[in-house]
């Protein structure tokens, strides 16, 4: 567990920097795009936000199955294929 703990908040960390970073330029940016529009849609902050926290669920969802998959290998079987 301690294996699968240190994967998952070693990777999760650049996760939620991505995250933290892109959401004020995409907000900007779609802001300026649809202001194009003679009819359109104001997507609040939190539809921005709620779409950065599905990426770090998705992102945590996939590390910790590939760090619990190769916590309970064998390393004996590992190391023979070499």
């Amino acid at each position: 567990m301690h294996i699968v703990k240190l994967l998952t908040v070693d990777f999760l960390r650049w996760v939620l920097l991505a995250g933290v970073l892109s959401v004020p330029i995409i907000y900007y940016s779609a802001q300026q795009w649809l202001q194009g529009f003679a009819y359109r849609v104001e997507p609040g902050f939190m539809t921005y936000v709620g779409g950065s926290l599905v990426a770090v669920f998705v992102a945590l969802l996939t590390v910790v199955w590939v760090a619990v998959r190769a916590a309970r290998m064998n390393p004996v079987e590992t190391l023979r294929c070499e």
